[in-house]
């Protein structure tokens, strides 16, 4: 890894702790959707399992969306420095496409 991992991991918590990425998250209609059926859900089980079950359930879910959500972050930036890589050495990049397009060409 180049990157220390500590350093990584402050950066996605201080993207995700702005007020656009707030913004972003409680004006999404599927994120509010999911999150009340959710609940919902686990609200019915309660009457079936244990509140601890419950708890665990919710826990380990919002582990997992965080998960998700940390790689999906880490992943934006890394196509924002493959953006920025192609923007600064547009010539570079190009001669690359189109080798890739001739080879592939001829292989058909």
């Amino acid at each position: 890894m180049l990157t220390n991992p500590k350093f990584c991991f402050n950066l996605v918590n201080s993207i995700m702790e702005t007020n656009e990425w707030l913004k972003l998250e409680i004006n999404n209609p599927v994120i509010n959707l999911t999150q009340d059926n959710i609940i919902s859900i686990l609200n019915s089980l309660r009457k079936e399992v244990s509140n601890e079950t419950i708890e665990e359930l919710r826990r380990n879910f919002n582990d997992h969306v965080s998960a998700k959500t940390t790689t999906a972050a880490l992943y934006g930036i890394q196509v924002a420095i493959a953006a920025y890589e192609i923007i600064n050495n547009p010539n570079q990049y190009s001669e690359y496409f189109l080798e890739k397009i001739i080879k592939k060409r001829k292989n058909k």
